[in-house]
């Protein structure tokens, strides 16, 4: 079957890449130790090769039938243990690789032209963000991450402004 162009184009780039990450997280499996991100980490390499070998069948010249991109198989450890300094660091940028190529995916699939090269890349960006919640879990659970909480005085203002706006909207005639 053949596809748009722009679509081939797309995803020749993200097949570089992600051949490239495949290589980095297979090196960064040799660097880890504990379990919980060694499992997550698992999970986005399993990921990446699911998603080469699916565009890759979207590719394929002689497809002629409709291609699924496979449920994301995500393995999280119940008990995640503490993490080293190499380990945190390491984990921080896995989540921003996986954040990065999430939104690398949806942009391209707004871009794309075919149907279901389209549907794929979106489901594609949405298990990168299941991983970066994954990832996101396990900085919180070993207390890797920081969120500063807005004040309470600034979160009611911000919502009295603006509920009172969208109950005036709602009660208009326009």
């Amino acid at each position: 079957m053949r596809i748009p162009a722009a679509d081939l184009g797309l995803m020749t780039e993200h097949l570089q890449s992600h051949i490239g990450e495949i290589n980095k997280l297979t090196r960064y499996r040799e660097l880890i130790a504990n379990p919980a991100l060694q499992a997550i980490l698992q999970s986005h390499l399993q990921m990446l090769q699911t998603h080469t070998a699916v565009m890759l069948e979207l590719i394929n010249p002689s497809r002629y039938s409709h291609v699924a991109l496979p449920v994301l198989s995500l393995n999280e450890q119940v008990t995640y243990g503490s993490l080293t300094p190499q380990e945190q660091e390491l984990l921080l940028e896995l989540r921003s690789t996986a954040k990065m190529m999430g939104n690398v995916n949806f942009q391209s699939a707004q871009m794309m032209k075919d149907s279901n090269v389209r549907h794929v890349h979106l489901q594609m960006a949405y298990q990168n963000s299941m991983l970066q919640d994954a990832y996101t879990r396990l900085l919180q659970q070993t207390e890797g991450e920081l969120i500063p909480l807005a004040d309470m005085t600034s979160q009611q203002a911000v919502y009295n402004k603006f509920h009172v706006n969208m109950r005036a909207k709602k009660d208009s005639p326009y």
